[in-house]
Protein backbone atom coordinates (compact mmCIF):
# COMPACT_ATOMS: atom_id res chain seq x y z
CA UNK A 1 0.00 0.00 0.00
CA UNK A 2 1.32 3.53 -1.06
CA UNK A 3 -0.04 7.02 -0.96
CA UNK A 4 -0.30 9.29 -3.58
CA UNK A 5 1.96 12.26 -3.81
CA UNK A 6 4.96 10.40 -1.96
CA UNK A 7 8.38 8.79 -3.57
CA UNK A 8 8.68 4.73 -2.65
CA UNK A 9 11.52 2.33 -3.54
CA UNK A 10 10.59 -0.69 -5.26
CA UNK A 11 13.07 -3.27 -5.33
CA UNK A 12 13.22 -6.50 -7.62
CA UNK A 13 14.40 -9.80 -5.95
CA UNK A 14 15.47 -13.02 -8.00
CA UNK A 15 15.60 -16.63 -6.07
CA UNK A 16 16.84 -19.60 -7.97
CA UNK A 17 13.91 -22.91 -7.95
CA UNK A 18 15.35 -23.74 -4.27
CA UNK A 19 14.40 -20.77 -3.28
CA UNK A 20 17.18 -18.95 -2.85
CA UNK A 21 18.15 -15.17 -2.93
CA UNK A 22 20.24 -14.62 -6.12
CA UNK A 23 23.07 -11.52 -5.96
CA UNK A 24 21.66 -8.68 -7.88
CA UNK A 25 24.42 -8.11 -9.71
CA UNK A 26 25.06 -5.62 -12.19
CA UNK A 27 24.95 -7.61 -15.22
CA UNK A 28 21.47 -8.48 -14.72
CA UNK A 29 18.89 -7.44 -17.07
CA UNK A 30 15.97 -7.05 -15.56
CA UNK A 31 12.44 -5.17 -17.02
CA UNK A 32 10.19 -3.14 -14.93
CA UNK A 33 6.47 -2.92 -16.71
CA UNK A 34 3.47 -0.68 -14.74
CA UNK A 35 0.52 -1.90 -16.79
CA UNK A 36 -1.41 1.18 -16.85
CA UNK A 37 1.19 4.16 -16.32
CA UNK A 38 -0.77 7.03 -15.77
CA UNK A 39 -1.12 5.62 -11.79
CA UNK A 40 2.90 5.35 -10.89
CA UNK A 41 5.44 7.61 -12.55
CA UNK A 42 8.68 5.77 -12.15
CA UNK A 43 11.58 8.76 -11.98
CA UNK A 44 14.73 6.47 -11.41
CA UNK A 45 15.67 3.06 -12.26
CA UNK A 46 19.12 0.87 -11.58
CA UNK A 47 20.67 -0.17 -15.37
CA UNK A 48 19.92 -3.76 -13.95
CA UNK A 49 16.48 -2.94 -13.31
CA UNK A 50 16.69 -3.92 -9.28
CA UNK A 51 15.83 -1.09 -7.62
CA UNK A 52 12.98 1.81 -8.60
CA UNK A 53 12.18 5.13 -7.44
CA UNK A 54 8.11 5.87 -8.22
CA UNK A 55 5.56 8.10 -7.23
CA UNK A 56 2.03 7.27 -7.33
CA UNK A 57 0.03 9.35 -9.07
CA UNK A 58 -3.38 8.81 -8.16
CA UNK A 59 -5.46 6.12 -6.24
CA UNK A 60 -6.38 2.71 -7.38
CA UNK A 61 -4.56 -0.62 -8.03
CA UNK A 62 -1.97 -1.25 -10.50
CA UNK A 63 -0.10 -4.17 -11.71
CA UNK A 64 3.48 -3.99 -11.83
CA UNK A 65 5.30 -6.83 -13.83
CA UNK A 66 9.11 -7.41 -13.56
CA UNK A 67 10.82 -9.77 -16.15
CA UNK A 68 14.73 -10.93 -16.10
CA UNK A 69 15.85 -11.08 -19.10
CA UNK A 70 19.05 -12.55 -18.90
CA UNK A 71 22.57 -11.10 -18.11
CA UNK A 72 25.06 -8.75 -20.35
CA UNK A 73 28.50 -9.72 -21.26
CA UNK A 74 30.94 -7.42 -22.39
CA UNK A 75 27.98 -5.34 -23.66
CA UNK A 76 26.56 -8.21 -25.05
CA UNK A 77 23.12 -9.38 -23.90
CA UNK A 78 22.95 -13.53 -23.01
CA UNK A 79 19.17 -13.98 -22.47
CA UNK A 80 17.77 -17.24 -20.42
CA UNK A 81 17.43 -20.38 -21.83
CA UNK A 82 13.69 -20.85 -22.40
CA UNK A 83 11.35 -18.47 -21.48
CA UNK A 84 12.02 -15.34 -19.18
CA UNK A 85 11.44 -15.40 -15.71
CA UNK A 86 8.32 -12.97 -14.72
CA UNK A 87 6.49 -12.12 -12.02
CA UNK A 88 3.40 -9.58 -10.99
CA UNK A 89 2.11 -7.59 -8.19
CA UNK A 90 -0.61 -5.11 -7.50
CA UNK A 91 0.57 -2.43 -5.91
CA UNK A 92 -2.66 -0.64 -4.01
CA UNK A 93 -2.57 3.47 -4.29
CA UNK A 94 -4.40 5.25 -1.79
CA UNK A 95 -5.43 9.18 -0.93
CA UNK A 96 -3.74 10.94 1.13
CA UNK A 97 -5.52 11.26 4.61
CA UNK A 98 -5.56 14.17 7.15
CA UNK A 99 -6.82 14.15 10.45
CA UNK A 100 -8.37 17.35 11.60
CA UNK A 101 -7.23 19.29 13.47
CA UNK A 102 -3.58 18.31 12.42
CA UNK A 103 -2.77 19.84 15.75
CA UNK A 104 -4.01 19.20 20.05
CA UNK A 105 -2.00 20.37 22.82
CA UNK A 106 -3.31 19.58 25.85
CA UNK A 107 -2.20 20.02 29.24
CA UNK A 108 -1.15 16.66 31.37
CA UNK A 109 -1.46 16.03 35.05
CA UNK A 110 -0.11 12.84 35.81
CA UNK A 111 -1.08 13.11 39.43
CA UNK A 112 -5.03 13.83 38.71
CA UNK A 113 -4.94 11.70 35.26
CA UNK A 114 -7.14 14.62 33.51
CA UNK A 115 -8.97 13.15 30.51
CA UNK A 116 -10.24 15.23 27.58
CA UNK A 117 -12.61 14.73 25.59
CA UNK A 118 -11.15 15.08 21.90
CA UNK A 119 -12.78 14.41 18.41
CA UNK A 120 -10.94 13.79 15.24
CA UNK A 121 -12.16 13.71 11.73
CA UNK A 122 -10.37 12.32 8.50
CA UNK A 123 -10.83 13.24 5.52
CA UNK A 124 -8.80 13.38 1.92
CA UNK A 125 -6.10 15.64 2.35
Amino acid sequence: MVQVGLPYQLQVEVFDSQSNRIHPSHNLLIELEVEEPAYLDLTESLPNGTLHTAIPRKPGQVAVTATLRGVTVEGVLRPLSGPPVTATATLDIYAAMAVQPALTALPWDPVVGTVYPQQFQAGLA
